[in-house]
């Protein structure tokens, strides 16, 4: 492999969410948009989501945000005017911390109006991809792949799988990265039925 250079052209600062400074956690691309998820540390729930114009790089401007008072948000993918939310959440009307979150986001703008969330197991959503007119989230500890429909969020399949940290989608097959020990699992991108198994030191 070759020598890659990196440069860095631009910085911003985390915003502050009541009193505390959030980190960035995940970043989903779309043309000259960029859509950036934070988090904080600890047991604590706090959490943004920032939408900048990147047109030009070395000066990102800040277009729309939404600050999460209550909520981590650990993971974030732009589809056709809404962003999707993988996250962690202090709301005590789910039985469990990990949510999926759609947000409607024309143009960059971020609009809580008719925002949705959906219940998944676990502690923490911790991925989130879209594809083909679906939404593949995963949950940490005690969860797994999660498959929702694009337009409705219903759920139309799942896989329990242990850890889930990350997942991508190629073709007609999701990969979700496992941790504690290190796994990558293969699975079906229609049923979520598991294909192949791969283990790594981690």
């Amino acid at each position: 492999m070759g020598e890659c250079d990196l440069k860095l052209v631009a910085e911003v600062r985390p915003p502050d969410v009541g009193g505390r400074t959030v980190q960035a956690t995940s970043v989903s691309i779309s043309g000259n948009l960029a859509f950036v998820s934070y988090n904080v540390k600890g047991e604590t729930y706090a959490g943004a989501l920032n939408v900048f114009d990147v047109s030009k790089p070395a000066e990102p401007k800040l277009i729309s945000q939404a600050l999460f008072q209550n909520t981590d948000i650990n993971a974030v993918a732009y589809d056709s005017g809404e962003v999707f939310l993988a996250e962690a959440t202090g709301d005590s009307g789910f039985a469990s911390a990990a949510v999926l979150e759609r947000v409607s986001a024309p143009q960059g703008k971020l609009g809580l109006e008719k925002n949705l969330r959906v219940a998944l197991s676990s502690f923490a959503g911790t991925a989130v991809a879209t594809q083909g007119g679906r939404i593949y989230a995963t949950s940490g500890d005690g969860g797994g792949l999660f498959i929702f429909d694009l337009k409705s969020v219903s759920l139309l399949s799942s896989a329990v799988l242990a850890d889930a940290r990350s997942v991508d989608v190629a073709g007609d097959k999701v990969a979700v990265v496992q941790g504690t020990t290190g796994r990558l699992a293969v699975l079906d991108r229609s049923s979520a039925g598991l294909l192949s198994s791969f283990s790594f030191e981690g």
